[in-house]
Formats: structure tokens, sequence, C-alpha cells
């Protein structure tokens, strides 16, 4: 019974061991998280400490430069949008101090992501956003969607003029007047450069289809145009501009917001050759048109990037009376499988309406260095002149004239050998960067010609300007030679003035015996058409051995009887009352 009764009394103990065992071993469990909770609480305050440490450097940063400019800068930023230290608590604790700090960061991150810092407008990011919101409840509710895309004229000039900060504060005005003449409920942001954008509210017309939205955009384009002049009449101390607005509307079924961009921009791009209104609306029926087509300018610009074997160099000759080759006229093709031959005017102008042209100019200018090297080295010609034609908008482009240059030095291309091939309305309108273009090139050796003479405005006056040193007589006047006594004349006037200037005069579009040969009486000596040649690959033009007489050689008979029908119609013209003197 007694070793029974220790037996018993042993495992009673040998229990509450157990259980005080157990007991001490969730004890230490339990301290083990405190410790490692109070370690944690440790470490966020030493974390917070150390935030507020670096918040409170960072703010009382004043000079900016040297060592850490970029952690200086963001505190210059975050001073910016402080609140006034005055109007804070008189006393405020480490964590309240701390949080108000924390939300002003936050502030300004905001701030910087989301507005302009110069306008204070919604930046571009956050009018995209916008725009694609839009896009998709225009849709969804059927309603159109009305976005205008507006441009200040000539922004560069102003900046070039009076410098960047008053160009900054062009913007600032524009951004202001515009921001106090739309609605509340419109949406305007700073697109980008001299480019704001306006998304109009339309919820309160009470007709919605397109036509309405239409017309209700061209009349605030109109009343915000017409409100800016008055208030500049009003401030003749301020800079003056002139803004351009293109407006696009959605299709009923919706339209995406990158073509709403498109749509916009391009409508903008129309309204700033509008000399009087300045507003453009974009019309989806002239969007099926080759200049405007969607698809093609697709095409075009996936092929300017990603597969520029596509497009191709020809050479058209200029040559003497008797088909001697004296120069070639680089001429650009495009061929895309999705598309029959597309004509250069077509590309040309889908580069030049789309701003594509900088690259595009690029890639053609390569191509057709490199097919010249190979066509003087099959000519054994190492000298031969190549004519080059330039856009307007190249010509306006920064840094054209060095870019061109560095090519031509890169291929090891004299620039002396080389014409630049210009038309009248490329440069109607000098800008600093065109008369700098131009003075570089003409400085460095490059011939400048002027293409398609007598089409514009002011021929007379670019000769004396520009001083080229060859002129391009228009198709217009050359085909027309033949049948025209006027023309006729005209191209009469122009070989004595290029003889008396010394000038060379270049007949373009000959293509029949009867005008090659009245444009050899005239006087002219060089000609390019299709009676010598059409455009060729270098290739064809080597085989050729530079040598393209006429298809159909001079006929004396014919000639003499031209000169004499010409006299009899001169002398008539003399015995009208106010006939040619």
């Amino acid at each position: 019974m007694r070793e029974e009764w220790l037996t018993l009394s042993g495992l009673v103990v040998v229990g509450l061991l157990l259980v005080l065992a157990q007991r001490m071993r969730w004890m230490l469990a339990q301290r083990r998280l405190q410790l490692e909770r109070i370690r944690g609480e440790r470490l966020v305050n030493q974390r917070m400490r150390n935030t507020e440490r670096e918040l409170t450097s960072l703010l009382d940063q004043v000079q900016i430069g040297g060592e850490g400019s970029e952690t200086k800068a963001f505190a210059c930023l975050l001073r910016r949008h402080e609140d006034d230290p005055s109007e804070r608590m008189p006393k405020q604790g480490r964590f309240e101090r701390l949080a108000e700090r924390l939300e002003m960061v936050l502030q300004t991150a905001r701030s910087l992501a989301l507005l302009d810092p110069i306008t204070g407008l919604p930046n571009r990011h956050y009018f995209l956003e916008r725009l694609q919101w839009e896009s998709e409840r225009s849709c969804r509710i059927g309603k159109p969607l009305a976005l205008l895309f507006i441009n200040i004229e000539k922004f560069k000039e102003i900046n070039d003029t009076y410098g960047l900060s008053t160009g900054d504060r062009t913007l600032k005005d524009v951004a202001q007047e515009l921001r106090h003449l739309i609605g509340d409920d419109d949406f305007l942001a700073r697109f980008g450069g001299d480019e704001f954008s306006l998304i109009l509210n339309t919820e309160d017309l009470d007709d919605r289809d397109e036509a309405a939205v239409r017309s209700y955009a061209h009349g605030r384009a109109f009343e915000l145009l017409e409100k800016l002049r008055a208030q500049a009449s009003t401030q003749p101390e301020r800079i003056k501009f002139n803004l351009s607005i293109g407006i696009a509307i959605s299709d009923p079924c919706g339209t995406t917001a990158e073509e709403m961009i498109r749509r916009s921009d391009s409508a903008m791009v129309m309204a700033k050759s509008r000399h009087e209104r300045h507003i453009s609306v974009f019309d989806i029926e002239s969007d099926r048109d080759a200049q405007n087509n969607y698809r093609l300018f697709n095409a075009l610009q996936s092929d300017i990037s990603h597969a520029p074997e596509r497009f191709s160099i020809l050479f058209q000759p200029i040559v003497d009376a008797r088909g001697q080759l004296l120069k070639v006229e680089a001429l650009a093709r495009w061929s895309n499988p999705e598309f029959a031959a597309v004509p250069p005017d077509v590309f040309f102008a889908l580069a030049e309406r789309y701003r594509l042209m900088p690259e595009f100019g690029r890639l053609l200018l390569a191509i057709t260095l490199q097919e010249l090297k190979k066509l003087r080295q099959d000519l054994k010609q190492p000298t031969l002149p190549l004519a080059l034609n330039v856009s307007a908008s190249q010509l306006a482009q920064e840094g054209f004239g060095t870019m061109l240059l560095a090519e031509f030095s890169q291929q090891r291309i004299a620039a002396e050998g080389v014409t630049l091939e210009i038309t009248e309305s490329a440069v109607v309108e000098a800008s600093v960067e065109l008369t700098d273009n131009l003075r570089r090139l003409r400085r460095a050796g490059c011939k400048l010609a002027l293409d398609d003479f007598g089409t514009g405005f002011s021929s007379l006056r670019l000769l004396m300007w520009l001083r080229p040193d060859e002129i391009k007589i228009d198709k217009s006047f050359v085909m027309s030679a033949a049948d025209d006594l006027i023309a006729r004349q005209i191209v009469r006037l122009l070989c004595t003035l290029s003889r008396d200037m010394r000038l060379t005069l270049v007949a373009e579009g000959v293509e029949e015996e009867v005008l090659f040969q009245l444009l050899r009486e005239a006087g002219v000596e060089h000609f390019q058409g299709y009676l010598f040649s059409a455009a060729l690959s270098h290739e064809e033009l080597a085989a050729s051995e530079g040598c393209f007489p006429p298809r159909y050689p001079p006929d004396p008979v014919i000639a003499k009887k031209l000169i004499e029908s010409e006299s009899k119609v001169n002398r008539a013209l003399k015995l009208q009352p106010g006939g040619a003197a």
C-alpha cells in the first residue's frame, strides 16, 4: 500500500513538474514574442527618427549645387509647396510634425506627377489618362467628344528673340487666359512645348449629335480667339502671339484617344496654314483621301522605323542639248506590299503633315548618298554633281545644316558637288533656323537652286535675297510654251535674266520635240524630262554611260516654222492697243 502511494505521489510530482515546465516554456515564448515586438517597435521608431532627420535636413537645405544636388533640388521643390510656417500650430509633437511633412511630400509628388510646373495646368500624362476615360465614356453613352488642340504660333521665335524666361511667361499668360475663358467642366491641359489640349464639356447641349457638337466646338474656338484678341488690344506691353486651333469630334461609334489626338493635331496643322481664321475642324470625309489616309500614314511610319529597304532612290538625268549627262536629281520611291505605287507627292505630304520629315529625311539622305557613291563609281565620274530636294520643314529644322554636312563628311562627298533644290514656298517666311541653315550650307560650298520658279508670289525678291546658283523653270511654263505665247515670252525673259545674273537655267518637264526646240531657240541649255530619260536606278544610269540623246532629234524645218510663227504673233501683238512695245 505504501509503495502504491509513493508511486502515485511520484506520478503527481512528475505531472506537476511537466505542467510547470510547459508553463515556463509558454511564458518564455510569450516573453520572446514581446521582446521581438519591442525590438520591432524600436526599429520602427528608429526609422521614423531617421526619416524625420532626413526630412528636416532636406527641408532645411537652402543652396543648390555641389554634392547631392538632386536632393537639394528636391528640397527646393518641397519648399515651394510648404505652407507658411507662421500658420502652424505653436506646439507640435514629433509625430504630428512628421505626419505633416509626409503629407507635404505626398502633395508635392502628386503635383510633380500630374501638373505642369510652368503653367500649373494638368500635364500630358494627366491629360492622356483623362482623354482615355472620356473617350471610353463617350463610346459607352454614345455622345460625341470634342477635343481642341491649341498651338502658340511662332513660339520658338519668341524664345529666340526674348529669351526662355519670356517664353515661360508667355506660356503662363496663355494658360491663365484660357483658364479664365473656359467653363468649369472643361478640361484644359498643357500637352507639351507650345501646345495645349482642351476637352470640351458637351453635357448641357440639347442636341448631342455629331453636327451639333461640331458646330458648338467651332463656336467655342472662335470665341476663345476673339476674346484673346480683345484682351491683347488692352495690354500693349504684352508679347503678341497668335493661336491656331485644331478641332476633332469623335465618331458616333466611338474614337480612341490616340485617334482623337491625331485628328486634332492634323486639324491644328491645317489651321496654321490659314492666315485669317486659324481654326480648322477635322473632316472625316477628307481623311479618306490619300494624304489623310491613316492606314497609309501608319504604314509609312512603320516602314521608316522598321523597313527602310522599302524606300529607294532613282536618279533623273539633267543633260545638255546633246544629251550629255551634267547632273542627276535624286527622287525617292516607296514600295509597300499593302498599297499600290504611292506617288512621292502623297507620301511626302503625309510625312510633312504628321511631322515625320526629320527622321524620314535622314533615312532618304543616307540612301541617296550611298546610291550616289555607287553611281559615281560605275560611271567613273567621282565628282558627278547631285541635285537634292529639301523641304520647307527640313530647312526650318534647327541643326539641319549641320546634320547634312556631317552626312556629307561621313560619306566623303564634297559639299561643292551638291545642289540643294528648294521651292519658293519653302522660303516665303524666313525664320532664324532657315537663315542659319542656308548660311551654313552655302558657306560649306553647297549650291542653291530655286525649284519650280515662277509658281509663287515673290520670285524676284527671292532672287535678290537667296542669290541662287540655278533656276529651274516650272513645268507649267515649259509644257505650255509650245502653245502659249505668254509662256514662251516668260521663258525668253528667264533666259535673259539667268544669262545676265550668271545663273544656270534648267527646263523641267521636257517631253516633246517641239518644246525642246523652242527651249533651245530661246537660249535654254540644260534640260530634264522624259524626252531624254525617266528616273533610273544607278545600275540603269551606269549602263547608259552618261549619254541620253533626245528620243526625237531636232528637226531644222520644224524649228524654222516655229520661229516664223512666233515672229508673226509678236508683230500682231505690237500692232494691238496695249500690245508689247
